[in-house]
């Protein structure tokens, strides 16, 4: 077994002055004659800090690192004891002295104390932390002395701080070791000094995972010191000759705790991740006695495979767990990784006493790591199906994963004629959905198919569905193994009763389990499970603005989140499980993109690696104040399996899509845009355009969700833009629509002519094959980075504001252009006039704050049949008005019936719809008068 480098010397060692008053030097040669000269001592170590770690069974790096007492003795040049003098803790003068040239111990404490020591040639020794040995026989001679048997006290480390050292002339540290000299003493004024060291040392262990290769992970579970010696001597080298002279086990740092390996601590190569542990001096250590075993130059030619045939001596062991997911040799189990300690790496392994190894375990390319000896139980046993497990997938709907499958087979026994993969769970919800073990839980209910349907809706979601397969074409064999990739799909977005293969839920992942089968024939050889995630809905970021002045660069965080199902409450950063790639697929003539640690701006794929987090930085190249451009950003994360695309833009000119010259931002008050896309504008009655109602409204404590309001008073915008008051219920709305003069003008661009987009507007919109929608998280000017809560997220309400605003992102796949609407600080993009409540409380629906037709959550029957819209009333998106009501089909053209007309497009944020809203909003309001109203909605404008 190899070893670790031994990098620096413990440079704790006890620094011991023997003094008096003078430094005057010593006579070379001269007889010492008679009297006595007075001795001062100096110790410098840190105090003792709390030696616990929790439940671990290490000791802080500082644990043996004190002085309690000091014991002096020395001896004749023929070894015989002259004298010795004890001084307890209170007879010590102790301060602190920085050791600046130390790498291993900040500072250490300096004890001063006087003896008197007759004149004399003498060889003398200090020793610390052994109490009074004055009446121990073994330190009548120095050769007993200096093999005093110390026993390691393994209950409690710091009790191992034994130490010792002898005096020179020199206060240089490389004569704490080796043979001590003799010393003459012939006058009161002598300087003396005597470097003491521990009998103990200790390893510090950290582990360095950036070599490794992608899709490699290790779970980091213990470090133990093992072999440790029982005894050590006091002065001389000690060297264990059997294993009754050792400690099998000795101390331990716990990792992880647990049997459950994923709550470990997880290594990978990815920025961020790929570290762990430090060599500190207050770092977690492992300590242990001296074990001095010698050079063996030829270790690598013993067959002692745990140990390098060094039977005694002292080794490290790590236990972890080991995945590989690897296409090409995928494998997971325990692994122990075990070094031998001493001097070096290649032939010695003399681990000496007072000295820090700080050992590095560095994991190359499949963790096999030709410096240690590794033990891992993984061996394919044929008829054996590998695959890992578990895999991910997009949460948007209609997105491929390839599942890398090798059946390990034996040709001598049989061979594989076909693979079978079968869906046998499939979830529609998340784990703790209310209705999960209440609703039908069909398996064509769920996200996941064996075959791919490319339409965005089915008509019968029990027969368009692929729950089984059979795959009889590898894409390679050889003498052991076949090796398959079986595509799986998530399922087209409406599946009927509220069921979709997009991921509804930012806070919830969903599972799926396909059980793969081999087979010679019809007969079954082996099967294996794989897990399928579902990742959870990403929405932070979808879109970035900036102004056309403006070129600030803004850091792209992915940030998801668990804190509740439907409610993104605080926002994490997300680490890939495997490589991530970021890539611009539009507008590489002016979106520029770069790694966060690069200084280089490019067009070309930023790539992180396995377990970093999804982190890199964009910003647009140069100023653009003609009009505005577009951008799109790729993102491939989870072993590049799963997408997220970030829609980039910048300017505030119209955008012509389909032959309509769309505004970019809402409209504020009649005739007048808000001043960027994030803001929402202000809400409509239908046809009333001259009495906005201001959307900070909204976020006003007794004006929030399902609160009703209608004899509330509201600040409203007139038709100059002028403030003013009024109660919802004495705002009005007219059949018209909105054919007010004003309304028909862009004030602030030259009163240029426009309209409120009609419902054919809207409709140009509503291509599925041309238009993609994206549903997130939109920051303006105002922000640089990703942020993290949705207080700041979501809420967005005045320029200048660090803030984000949700809504729907329409890109335009012919232009690469796309538009957004926001759905509203709160979320809730409407205010309705009269909720369709079956309460008997007078006025309790009229003028609340709520996105979604149903007023209440449905009863258990109702959602046993739909429970993916179980409390669909709370769900966030928004109207937005038609510029004049559209009549529905077959509807007489002459008709005055208001349930005959639409009146404005619904974008439902929870569900990912985008479609015309058939639900009357007018209303006479017969309350207070005979006046009619309505809800109130958004406005959004087309040039004429």
């Amino acid at each position: 077994m190899n070893r670790t480098i031994l990098y620096i010397f413990w440079a704790g060692m006890a620094l011991f002055g023997l003094s008096a008053c003078a430094d005057d030097p010593l006579a070379d040669g001269a007889s010492p004659g008679q009297g006595e000269s007075v001795v001062t001592f100096g110790a410098m170590f840190r105090p003792l800090r709390d030696a616990s770690l929790g439940k671990t069974r290490s000791a802080k790096g500082d644990a043996i690192g004190k002085i309690d007492d000091i014991f002096v003795v020395w001896y004749l040049e023929n070894g015989v004891m002259a004298g010795c003098r004890y001084f307890s803790g209170g007879e010590l003068t102790l301060t602190d002295v920085p050791r600046s040239e130390s790498k291993t111990e900040r500072e250490t404490k300096h004890a001063e104390f006087s003896c008197e020591v007759p004149f004399g040639r003498y060889r003398i020794y200090a020793v610390a932390n052994m109490g009074d040995l004055s009446d121990d026989e073994a330190i009548r001679s120095e050769k007993s002395f200096r093999a005093i048997p110390l026993k390691w006290i393994g209950e409690d480390v710091t009790k191992n701080c034994q130490m010792s050292g002898y005096f020179t002339e020199e206060p240089s540290t490389a004569y704490g070791k080796g043979k001590p000299q003799l010393v003459t003493i012939d006058r009161p004024s002598v300087s003396l000094h005597a470097w003491v060291r521990r009998a103990a040392s200790k390893v510090t262990v950290s582990f360095d995972a950036e070599n490794l290769n992608e899709n490699i992970f290790i779970y980091l579970k213990s470090a133990q010191i093992r072999d440790i010696p029982s005894h050590c001597s006091l002065v001389d080298d000690n060297t264990p000759v059997s294993a009754d002279e050792l400690i099998a086990e000795g101390d331990m740092i716990l990792y992880g705790k647990g049997a459950d390996y994923t709550e470990w601590p997880k290594l990978s190569c990815g920025r961020g991740v790929n570290t762990f542990g430090n060599h500190a001096e207050d770092a977690p250590s492992l300590f242990f006695y001296e074990n001095m075993q010698g050079q063996h130059p030829d270790k690598h030619l013993y067959q002692g495979p745990d140990k390098d045939n060094v039977l005694n001596g002292t080794f490290l062991e790590v236990k972890g767990y080991y995945i590989n997911r690897s296409v090409d040799n995928p494998s997971y189990g325990n692994i122990t990784y075990r070094c031998m300690l001493g001097r070096n790496m290649e032939d010695d392994f003399d681990a000496e006493r007072n000295t820090h190894y700080k050992l590095t375990l560095v994991f190359n390319k499949d963790a096999n790591n030709p410096d240690w000896h590794i033990d891992y139980d993984y061996v394919p046993q044929p008829p054996e199906i590998v695959v890992a497990s578990p895999m991910y997938i997009s949460y948007l709907s209609n997105q491929q994963l390839t599942i890398p499958l090798t059946v390990y087979y034996d040709k001598n026994i049989t061979e594989v004629t076909k693979v079978t993969a079968e869906i046998i769970g499939n979830d529609w919800g998340y784990y703790d959905h209310p209705y999960i073990d209440k609703a039908a839980n069909a398996l064509t209910d769920g996200f996941l198919s064996l075959g791919f349907i490319d339409k965005t809706s089915v008509g019968d979601r029990t027969k368009e569905y692929t729950g089984t397969q059979t795959y009889n074409s590898p894409v390679s064999v050889d003498d052991k193994r076949y090796r398959f990739d079986i595509p799986v799909y998530t399922r087209p977005m409406t599946l009927g009763s509220g069921f979709s293969g997009n991921n509804y839920y930012v806070g919830r992942r969903r599972y799926a389990q396909v059980r793969f089968t081999a087979w010679n024939g019809e007969t079954k050889l082996t099967e294996k499970v794989v897990e399928v995630i579902q990742s959870r809905r990403l929405v932070n970021p979808k879109g970035i603005w900036r102004k056309g002045s403006s070129t600030k660069p803004f850091r792209i965080t992915l940030k998801n989140s668990d804190s509740s199902p439907n409610v993104a409450h605080e926002f994490e950063a997300l680490p890939s499980d495997g490589p991530w790639t970021a890539r611009i697929l539009d507008g590489s003539d002016w979106v520029r993109i770069k790694d966060t640690e690069s200084a280089v701006w490019g067009t070309e794929p930023v790539t992180g690696g396995t377990g970093s987090n999804i982190e890199f930085d964009y910003k647009p190249d140069t100023e653009y104040r003609d009009g505005s451009r577009f951008g799109r950003i790729e993102i491939t994360f989870h072993n590049n399996t799963c997408t997220h695309v970030v829609l980039v833009s910048q300017g505030l000119g119209p955008v012509e899509i389909e032959g309509r010259k769309w505004h970019m931002t809402n409209v504020e008050y009649c005739g007048a845009d808000t001043d960027n896309p994030l803001l929402e504008g202000s809400m409509f009655k239908f046809g009333n355009s001259t009495d906005a109602i201001a959307s900070t409204n909204n976020l006003k404590d007794g004006y929030g969700f399902d609160i009703s309001c209608y004899d509330k008073t509201f600040d409203i915008y007139n038709a100059s833009g002028g403030k003013s008051s009024k109660t919802f219920k004495a705002i009005p709305a007219y059949r018209n629509g909105f054919t007010e003069a004003g309304m028909q003008q862009d004030i602030k661009n030259g009163n240029k002519a426009c309209h409120v987009a009609t419902a054919d507007d809207w409709k140009s919109l509503s291509n599925p094959t041309q238009f993609i929608r994206y549903y997130g998280i939109l920051y303006g000017d105002e922000c640089t980075h990703t942020l993290d809560a949705n207080t700041v997220t979501n809420t967005y309400t005045s320029v200048g504001q660090e803030r984000g605003m949700r809504g729907c992102f329409v890109y335009d796949t012919k232009t690469h252009k796309h538009l957004f609407f926001p759905i509203g600080n709160t979320g809730y993009g409407r205010r309705k006039h009269k909720d369709q409540t079956t309460t008997s409380t007078p006025l309790r629906g009229n003028g609340v704050l709520k996105y979604a037709n149903r007023a209440e959550e449905m009863d258990e029957g109702k959602a046993m049949t739909m429970p993916c819209f179980y409390d669909l009333y709370t769900s966030t998106g928004a109207l937005y008005y038609y510029g004049l009501r559209s009549l529905k089909a077959g509807k007489p053209s002459t008709s005055t019936n208001d349930n005959d007309f639409y009146y404005g497009f619904d974008i439902n944020y929870f569900t990912f719809g985008f479609e015309s809203y058939d639900t009357n909003i007018m209303s006479s309001d017969g309350n207070t008068s005979t006046k009619l109203s309505s809800d109130a909605a958004f406005l959004r404008r087309v040039d004429d």
